[in-house]
């Protein structure tokens, strides 16, 4: 119980025991008892009043109080809060302070290291100055050799240039004849499968043994049928010579597909003409 809950019901005993002590006095004197009892009863209503007002009195000192004690805990909180806060600040702190000593201690180690690290770099450009001197002087020597290299190497680049000329000049001469000696051959060899009784001067010639047409052109252009096949002596791998009714050669082809009486080729560039059904084909 509170104190001033206690004092309360302090308050309301004493008033009782007057109360009781008034009465008694009237009953005992028995002396203008109207007037008595109204009195008593003014009294009665005045401590009821009184009795009433401290109540009242009480109940706002027990609300302040409820107030203030929450007031109390809510500062007590937010200075609890505030202490924990200090304290992980505090820690946090000591933290970055041990860590800015052991930078410290690092960084002086280093800057022994780097003291020591430029003393040696001092006495490193006094004979670096004197290996520069030497080499600035080894380089004039150099340029003037390399300068005289240069002007050989041009010569001979515009030598080898112009024999590079030549060269390419000749190969595309011999090409050319041997284009021709080629073609030449193959003309011979058509021929000769029609005139087999001519005689034929040729180094090498091309003895012919199968003979036939083309017979159908595949959609790729590149594939063609023909009108032989094994019993004529072709096989798989052969190389054909392709060439028109005048004997104009066209390209050449490889047989890829045989049977009886029919084969299949693939064209083979370069191509120096086109390629249609009704030409002829030979062996090569």
């Amino acid at each position: 119980m509170s104190t001033i809950q206690k004092a309360f019901v302090f308050i309301v005993l004493i008033m009782a025991v007057l109360a009781a002590t008034v009465q008694l006095v009237l009953f005992a004197q028995r002396d203008n008892w109207s007037a008595r009892y109204e009195e008593s009863e003014g009294q009665v209503k005045q401590l009821t009043s009184d009795l009433n007002k401290a109540k009242g009195e009480l109940a706002q000192v027990t609300s302040d109080k409820s107030t203030a004690v929450a007031d109390l805990e809510s500062q007590l909180a937010s200075t609890q809060n505030g202490l924990a806060d200090a304290r992980r600040e505090l820690e946090s702190t000591m933290a970055d302070k041990d860590n800015l000593t052991s930078l410290v201690s690092t960084a002086t180690v280093k800057l022994e290291s780097l003291d020591q690290s430029m003393a040696a770099l001092a006495s490193r450009n006094v004979e670096l100055a004197a290996g520069k001197q030497a080499a600035e002087e080894e380089l004039a020597e150099v340029k003037a050799a390399r300068q005289d290299a240069q002007e050989q190497l041009a010569l001979a680049s515009r030598k080898v240039r112009d024999l590079d000329q030549k060269v390419t000049s000749l190969d595309e001469e011999v090409s050319e004849r041997s284009d021709r000696i080629r073609k030449l051959e193959q003309q011979v060899a058509v021929l000769s499968q029609y005139y087999p009784g001519a005689a034929v001067d040729v180094s090498a010639p091309t003895q012919i043994e199968v003979l036939g047409k083309i017979t159908e052109i595949a959609s790729d252009r590149s594939t063609v049928y023909l009108s032989i096949g094994s019993e004529d002596g072709v096989e798989n791998g052969m190389l054909l010579m392709i060439f028109k009714t005048d004997g104009t050669y066209v390209s050449d082809g490889k047989v890829f597909n045989v049977s009886g009486s029919k084969s299949a080729a693939k064209i083979l560039k370069p191509v120096y003409g086109t390629v249609t059904e009704g030409d002829y084909v030979a062996n090569k």
